[in-house]
């Protein structure tokens, strides 16, 4: 089962929520990076999984810059429902909405990614 199949099948946030968390363990030459943490909140205790990308940006010929950006941050309240804050989109909030989310990303990412595959065999 692919580990997209594996998220979209979770049965509870916390499943969902433990699950994301397995996925954060990368080869530490990918452009990736992950941090569990508690954190007190004012609605009360919380873990938060934030995950951050290296982006890069070229700032002079042959000079590239790494940059980490928090693109994604997971939270999952001691009493509460499970959120979801990605970079400049609105906040998604409990386990359908977030389900719903996924699978509209994949959607997007299937229709997207076929085209790009034809262009990188005819380049």
């Amino acid at each position: 089962m692919s580990i997209f199949d594996r998220l979209r099948n979770a049965q509870t946030e916390t499943e969902l929520f433990v699950l994301l968390c397995s996925l954060t363990r990368t080869p530490t030459y990918r452009p990736l990076r992950a941090e569990l943490v508690y954190t007190q909140r004012a609605e009360g205790s919380a873990l938060e999984l934030t995950i951050r990308q290296g982006i890069k940006q070229r700032v002079a010929p042959k000079q590239v810059h790494l940059s980490w950006v928090v693109t994604h941050v997971f939270t999952m309240p001691a009493n509460g429902s499970l959120l979801w804050q990605m970079k400049d989109q609105p906040l998604v909030v409990g386990l359908e909405a977030i389900l719903a989310r996924l699978d509209h990303l994949h959607e997007t990412l299937d229709n997207v990614l076929p085209a790009e595959h034809e262009h990188a065999e005819h380049a």
